[in-house]
């Protein structure tokens, strides 16, 4: 009985070890597959509209509906096979004889998806009409905010990853940071009260801290005598224009960024702003402290020359500092 009990423990024992080498040996052929799932080409990330997107692999077949996107791609390796439209912003030099898919502010949807795209990046706040017929159609398609510095930076980082080259993207924030913080180092203690004004040839506007000179002065440390005004929207990025506030608040300095025909903005300046004696009283108009800022960098972002414009600007307001600007 002893004899039978012993073989019964060998067996027992011997059945276990088996088990466990089995055990160990799945465990050995399941993780290169398990690597493979997380370091696949695909991946998922969330767009500025909450959205998220979830992409099986690497899209190769881009369409990029605005130029203030399409640099940053390729500066960090990424390639499209379209893009939108514009009379602003630069594009890149391989990009440029790719076939277009109408103005950032009137899409082709047809032409977009005649490319047969993988992948489609548009503007957040502009492009939101176009996402179902995008997914109606099996297209993804990420709508990204590029508003501010913060966005900017967040987008390269994206792009680097849909591009599979994040060490460029990466070398693309780092050279931004290092110029943003060398600019900043030189700031003086007295900061300058400002407005920024916003001509078309319907309407002038007042800019808030969050439009896109507005996040520029910010970062120069201005006083933005706007901050604090409430739009009409949660995210509106100007409010109305009022002489009489204006009056009161009485800034240094006057900036003023235009979007349109450069004839047709200074007439509407002349006839419904400048032409009233309470703009003459200004401290601003009578110290010359007045300045129409360049639309290619301060009216579309400038992407990846946000350093240059950062410069023009620090230029514009403290040019005791940095110089007069071009």
């Amino acid at each position: 009985e002893r004899k039978d009990f012993l073989v019964k423990v060998r067996v027992f024992v011997l059945a276990a070890l088996l088990l466990a080498l089995l055990v160990f040996m799945a465990g050995c052929g399941s993780a290169p597959a398990a690597q493979k799932e997380q370091s696949g080409s695909g991946f998922s990330f969330q767009d500025d509209t909450g959205r998220t997107l979830a992409l099986a692999k690497k899209p190769t077949r881009i369409v990029v509906l605005t130029p203030s996107l399409l640099e940053p791609l390729y500066a960090v390796g990424g390639q499209a096979v379209g893009r939108a439209a514009s009379r602003l912003g630069d594009i890149p030099e391989a990009a440029k004889g790719l076939p277009e898919v109408g103005f950032v502010y009137q899409i082709n949807s047809e032409a977009v998806l005649a490319l047969s795209p993988d992948l489609v990046l548009g503007f957040q706040g502009m492009h939101e009409n176009l996402i179902p017929l995008f997914q109606n159609a099996g297209v993804p398609v990420a709508l990204l905010r590029l508003k501010g510095y913060e966005d900017l930076l967040r987008n390269i980082r994206l792009l680097g990853k849909l591009s599979g080259d994040e060490a460029k993207a990466q070398a693309e924030v780092a050279r931004l940071e290092t110029a943003k913080e060398a600019l900043q180092k030189k700031l003086p203690q007295a900061s300058k009260r400002i407005v920024i004004l916003h001509a078309t040839a319907k309407q002038v506007t007042v800019e808030l801290p969050n439009s896109l000179t507005g996040d520029m002065a910010n970062l120069l440390k201005v006083q933005n005598v706007a901050a604090g005004s409430q739009g009409v929207a949660a995210d509106a990025t100007a409010v109305p224009y009022s002489l009489e506030t204006l009056v009161q608040q009485d800034p240094d300095m006057i900036l003023i960024t235009s979007m349109g025909s450069t004839k047709d903005i200074e007439k509407r300046m002349r006839d419904d702003v400048m032409a009233s004696p309470a703009w003459s009283s200004l401290r601003a108009v009578q110290s010359g402290q007045l300045f129409f800022l360049p639309p290619e960098w301060f009216q579309v972002h400038p992407g990846l020359k946000y350093d240059a414009a950062l410069l023009r600007l620090a230029q514009t307001i403290y040019p005791e500092v940095y110089g007069h600007a071009p």
